[in-house]
């Protein structure tokens, strides 16, 4: 009498929770040898199918979400970047590039001199105004803009200081000590420069042809688009095989043959194949 009670009582806990899905388990409860942790049922093929397109949707749907979100969090980041960038790196490049100088002095100049000098004398016209000396026009005896600036390079030295390297515009000059710094490279007359230069040179030229190429592709698709949809009913993707003849169907193959690549070529022979299908079918119709 006892063993029946707790086999049904068993069998109830067994039961509860698991009408649908046999991935479901009871939670809160001790998992003993007569209770599993996963508790397979004879589902119908139907329900099988409704239970895999399910956990397909669900993985589908969250692996949009989280690439949604890492795009959104990759987009604020490169905003940020630019933010912080743009203004000091153009005016950097703009104040070396233009330069008539070697490159040889403005790599120096970047590399010990502009970074704490640009600086300082930021400090110093900060100062100024603060002071109301911007205006005027004569000299102000309690300020001497040379000793300010020579107290600020004092305190402020590159041998002992790593200060400008956190701020932007040190870090546009950076960029463009690097650039330099490859432009000496390239200038040196060395095998491993030139071997350098020419796959530069070669990566530029792949550049260039994958980008015509993207353009030629995209031309034919637009050319061929409108020609592709006279074959097709209205508010149908069906072709209209009564209203295409022998003869357009010659003209579409040339056609799809010499504005398209092998993929589009490909496409072409299944639509023509298609319309032969529809063709021999009417003929049987019609016998």
């Amino acid at each position: 009498m006892r063993k029946s009670r707790a086999d049904e009582k068993t069998i109830s806990r067994l039961l509860e929770g698991y009408p649908y899905s046999p991935l479901m388990h009871i939670p809160g409860t001790l998992h003993t040898s007569f209770i599993p942790d996963k508790v397979p049922l004879n589902l119908s093929t139907t329900a099988h199918r409704i239970l895999k397109e399910e956990i397909f949707h669900n993985s589908a749907l969250c692996q949009e979400r989280s690439n949604h979100a890492r795009e959104k969090r990759e987009f604020r980041e490169d905003v940020k970047r630019l933010l912080r960038r743009v203004p000091y790196d153009m005016l950097a490049d703009q104040w070396l590039r233009q330069c008539t100088l070697s490159a040889e002095v403005r790599a120096y100049l970047v590399e010990n001199i502009l970074p704490q000098l640009v600086l300082g004398l930021e400090f110093i016209l900060k100062e100024a105004d603060n002071r109301n000396l911007v205006e005027k026009m004569e000299l102000d005896p309690n300020f001497n803009p040379i000793n300010r600036l020579a107290e600020f390079l004092m305190r402020n030295s590159p041998k002992y200081s790593n200060f400008s390297n956190l701020t932007p515009y040190a870090r546009g000059l950076n960029d463009v000590l690097e650039a330099l710094k490859d432009e000496l490279f390239f200038s040196s007359d060395s095998e491993l420069a030139r071997l350098k230069a020419s796959a530069e040179k070669r990566r530029i030229d792949f550049e260039i042809v994958k980008a015509q190429e993207r353009e030629f592709l995209e031309k034919k698709r637009a050319k061929i688009l409108p020609i592709f949809d006279k074959f097709l009913l209205d508010g149908d993707d069906r072709v209209n095989a009564v209203a295409v003849s022998n003869h357009d169907l010659l003209k579409c193959k040339v056609v799809f043959y010499n504005s398209m690549r092998f993929e589009s070529y490909i496409i072409a022979l299944i639509i023509v194949g298609r319309l032969s299908s529809s063709f021999s079918l009417l003929r049987l119709e019609e016998k």
